[in-house]
């Protein structure tokens, strides 16, 4: 909803039907297929990684309790872990536009091609509970940044600004800290009622203070994926060799104590002011 060039509130339909919700400021937090990026103009071609993920949920086996397992297979990947409801979680990740084809060849099929991308004991056990797989369903990532993440009236935050791919499970994590930021910037400005072009100021400074972070993140992300599912002679060699030397020499668990820092804790300090 606009009052001339500016977004002045929304326009929603629901169980009560059609009404309108005005506002000083409209945040659009509606995650990577945001309707308020549509809405503002500030929507364009995203691009997607190499990679899709099938995420799909399965009986939990006892020596998975507690257990967090990154799988490298042929030319795909998966992560195993305990889910909340105590299940067995599993995150599959191929090629990007494979699913279809894997799929069509049947269940048996695509969860033997998933089999194949975990050890042995894990293979067994989602061989053997096949017909008790639940929930399975594609995940089309997308990691990018918008650079512009504001129009008049209207600031973008998390995934409707920056959709994040799913290594690292570190989506809410940035929009959360996104939302630290938005509110030390804005909410002062909104408490004296300052003039719009101070709170459109406030909002293009959110996204100056939080793309690099943004942008080290999405970096981080990309780097797996882009080694362990490309198909080049090299990439196989490294497959091959590189990696399993890479793990038993410890170089692997060096390089994670060395990264998981930034995963959890941020590249920059974020806290509430206002």
């Amino acid at each position: 909803m606009y009052a001339g060039e500016r977004v002045a509130g929304l326009r929603i339909e629901d169980a009560n039907g059609a009404r309108e919700i005005r506002c000083d400021y409209l945040i659009g937090c509606d995650g990577r297929a945001s309707a308020v990026r549509k809405r503002a103009g500030l929507d364009r071609a995203r691009r997607a990684p190499s990679f899709d993920v099938v995420w799909c949920k399965l009986p939990l086996p006892v020596f998975m309790r507690g257990v967090v397992r990154g799988c490298i297979g042929r030319a795909h990947f998966a992560i195993c872990f305990e889910s909340p409801d105590g299940g067995l979680q599993l995150g599959w990740a191929i090629d990007k536009g494979g699913f279809g084809d894997i799929r069509r060849g049947g269940i048996e099929h695509w969860v033997g091609e998933l089999a194949s991308s975990v050890p042995d004991d894990l293979a067994a056990w989602i061989r053997a509970h096949m017909d008790a797989l639940s929930s399975p369903f594609l995940l089309d990532v997308v990691c990018d940044h918008l650079d512009v993440w504001n129009a008049p009236g209207v600031l973008l935050i998390g995934d409707s600004a920056h959709p994040m791919s799913p290594v690292g499970a570190q989506g809410i994590n940035i929009a959360l800290r996104d939302a630290l930021v938005a509110a030390n910037q804005l909410g002062p400005l909104l408490l004296r009622g300052s003039p719009p072009a101070e709170l459109d100021a406030a909002a293009a400074r959110v996204a100056a203070e939080r793309l690099p972070e943004v942008q080290e993140i999405q970096r981080l992300q990309s780097g797996p994926p882009r080694l362990l599912l490309q198909q080049t002679p090299l990439a196989r060699v490294a497959m091959r060799t590189l990696v399993p030397l890479a793990m038993r020499t410890g170089v692997f668990a060096l390089a994670f104590r060395r990264i998981l820092p930034r995963f959890a804790f941020g590249t920059t300090e974020v806290e509430l002011r206002f």
